[in-house]
């Protein structure tokens, strides 16, 4: 009797998006799905129909402002779900959005910058391009306007700050705030010292004096990159920070200190205050494994989570007057969350963290983990 050979040649599946995937991505995009139905209507989501990079609203609370993967900007109608204008011309994926807004709270005009290395200028209305602002040598990863001054600050992959002449388009001034000229990743602006703080992909944030562009102070703590900064409330002077290192941290701008170290399961990638219907405040950060966590300032311990998106969260914005917190996510998805119906739990979220020693590179070079976003972001996002 023959012993039959057993096959020992390559399984070949029959379904086309599980090709060139490890049987843990094809797993993992299985649970998604699984999630997708459970949370279908959770946060009442509008769907955006491609990955979510970016978000603004405006400050009357109508319209938001979502930059993606597919290289475009788009304006939602809060009330209704649908999308008004497509904001098109980006050859890459959009990573930042302002909107600039008249006394009555309504967009007149928006910028964004792109990993097509440029910034851009559109008429918030009819979408038309107004200027693009062309010269870095990396993808533009944040950006602050300030219209009343005619000038608009850009920070590139390529390590440089850029400052720029809105109603030219020309470029005043270029600088490189890091020593390393490391990619910057977010940008902070502090009205009450007239000064930026700056991220990186690095573990430093960096002070900066806008008026001379001058290294003011270094804040160290963080592991590795530096995803977003936000400051605290007025006269707080709180500086709060996410990191790939699964980290957000507190920083007393008075003492220049680390003071709170808030511990997650996975990356963090946006953080932004929240003042409750209640008078107290809450911080909320978003991370990677797809939740929404608010924590209490006081205590340093996570008292609420919300985990209905099926993919990385990427911004969190609050509409206070409207009591609202909303949510972009790679899943596609923007959603909205009444404050009034978030009951603090008192109870701790936190996880342990490994710490990740950022390896030297060079100066102009992409870290894996970006290299990484950007083929996940060209990849099918649907």
């Amino acid at each position: 009797m023959t012993t039959p050979i057993p096959d020992l040649g390559p399984h070949v599946g029959t379904v086309a998006d599980d090709f060139l995937q490890s049987d843990d991505a094809i797993a993992r995009g299985i649970a998604r799905q699984v999630k997708q139905r459970k949370t279908v209507r959770e946060g009442r989501p509008i769907m955006l129909g491609s990955k979510a990079l970016c978000l603004a609203l405006t400050p009357d609370g109508r319209s938001a402002f979502v930059g993606d993967a597919r290289h475009q900007l788009r304006r939602v109608d809060l009330a209704s779900g649908a999308i008004g204008t497509v904001f098109n011309g980006h050859g890459g994926p959009v990573t930042c959005v302002q909107t600039i807004c008249d006394a009555h709270g309504e967009a007149k005009t928006v910028l964004t910058g792109s990993w097509d290395n440029t910034a851009r200028w559109w008429d918030a209305q009819t979408g038309q391009l107004i200027r693009t602002f062309s010269g870095h040598d990396g993808y533009v990863r944040c950006l602050i306007a300030f219209p009343n001054e005619n000038t608009l600050y850009t920070g590139s992959m390529d390590g440089t700050l850029r400052v720029w002449d809105m109603e030219t388009g020309t470029c005043r001034r270029s600088v490189v705030p890091h020593p390393q000229q490391l990619g910057l990743s977010a940008l902070a602006y502090d009205p009450a010292t007239d000064s930026f703080f700056l991220a990186f992909s690095a573990p430093e944030i960096i002070q900066f004096k806008r008026e001379t562009l001058t290294v003011e102070r270094l804040l160290e703590g963080h592991q590795t990159n530096v995803h977003d900064l936000v400051l605290g409330d007025v006269g707080d002077e709180t500086l709060w920070s996410v990191s790939s290192d699964k980290t957000a941290k507190r920083w007393d701008l008075f003492r220049h200190t680390c003071d709170a170290t808030l511990e997650h399961p996975d990356f963090v990638q946006a953080v932004v205050p929240v003042h409750m219907p209640d008078g107290t405040m809450l911080i909320a950060t978003g991370a990677r494994d797809e939740a929404i966590r608010f924590w209490d300032p006081v205590t340093d311990q996570c008292v609420h989570r919300i985990t209905s998106h099926f993919d990385a969260i990427t911004a969190l914005v609050v509409d206070t007057p409207r009591q609202r917190l909303w949510s972009a996510s790679l899943d596609g998805t923007l959603r909205q969350w009444d404050l009034t119906s978030i009951i603090p739990q008192r109870a701790s979220d936190q996880a342990a963290t490994q710490p990740v020693i950022p390896a030297r590179r060079s100066k102009l070079a992409m870290s894996a983990e970006e290299e990484a976003e950007l083929a996940e972001l060209l990849s099918d996002d649907e």
